[in-house]
Parts: C-alpha cells; structure tokens; sequence
C-alpha cells in the first residue's frame, strides 16, 4: 500500500526498515516518553515484523505505513490506524517520526494523509489517538490534526519507574470532512 504527499510516501514496511526505526528510536528525545523495549534492536525487529504481519492479514485491519521523505527516500517515520473488526468504523491513530525532522511538519503532512484514507477508503466514522499527557509534540499534532480532547486518564501508565497520565483526542468524519474541505 502507499499513500503520498507533496514531501512524503508512505508505503508498508520492509524487513530491513528495522535498521532506521532503531536508529531514531534511539535518540533520547524519542525515548523520553517511550518504553526501553522498543528502543532497541530487538524492539525495532519485533514492532518492523508486527506490521509487516498486520498488512498480510486478509481482511486488512491494521494500516501501519513506513513514513519516507520523498527528496532522499529516507524512512524518518511510521504513521497509521488500527481497527479490530471488518465491522468497525472507529480506528486508532498513531505516528511516530524520527527527532532528527522534528519540528517541519512532516508528521501532521503524514497524519493528513492517513486520516484521508481512514475517513475515504476505509469508511471510518470515529479515529482516536491516546498521547502522554507531557507529550506536548503528539498533543500538537493530534489538534493540527482536527482531533477533540476527549478525557485525560490519570497514572494509566507506567514506565521509566514513574506513572504517566494518557490524554485521549479523537475526530469524527464530518469534523474531518469540514476539516478536510477547508484545506483545499
């Protein structure tokens, strides 16, 4: 599968993109609001084989795309929903980019592209995102992306020896259509 953008394709994982993921996972600005496990090797291995898993199930449910920076086919990113039945219309958001490109625009130019084909192909009615609470990057990108606060979930994390508070976002196709109209 691919998606593109003016910057950017998204397209499914393959097994080598293991290395990339590594790679930023293991910047320190990406591990502060991250589990250790998924910030090593074995960790990118385990979650590059995961989704490569998930896109050869029939039916897809499970769309979790490698973000590529088009101008140098770098891989800086992943990006995608996720629903648990054919029968869904309600997805879970997520995305993931590299530090080093931070701060562009390239995750909120991604999330755009992956919510149009949540809310287009897929038929989706309701995405939602959850984010640490102190993740101030991911709370940004889920408003850019038109999402509603919906609830904070208090201490329903923990990791790094300490408990996290989870905000949960979410939007509606017809906030997404109204949204998504005004873009154009």
């Amino acid at each position: 599968m691919i998606l593109t953008t003016d910057r950017l394709t998204l397209r499914d994982f393959v097994e080598d993109d293991y290395r990339r993921v590594s790679e930023y996972r293991s910047d320190e600005r990406y591990r502060r609001y991250h589990r250790d496990a998924m910030c090593t090797e074995a960790g990118a291995r385990k979650f590059v084989r995961m989704v490569m898993d998930w896109a050869a199930e029939t039916p897809r449910l499970k769309f979790q795309l490698a973000i590529v920076r088009t101008s140098d086919n770098l891989l800086i990113g992943s990006c995608g929903v996720r629903t648990t039945s054919s029968a869904d219309r309600e997805a879970e958001f997520g995305c993931e980019l590299d530090p080093c490109v931070w701060g562009h625009g390239l995750a909120s130019e991604a999330g755009r592209a992956m919510l149009r084909y949540a809310f287009g192909a897929l038929g989706m009615h309701r995405v939602w995102a959850h984010t640490i609470a102190e993740n101030r990057s991911a709370v940004r990108l889920a408003e850019q992306l038109g999402m509603r606060l919906e609830g904070c979930l208090r201490e329903s994390n923990f990791f790094q020896e300490r408990w996290w508070d989870n905000q949960v976002y979410a939007i509606l196709e017809q906030d997404w259509q109204e949204a998504d109209q005004g873009r154009c």
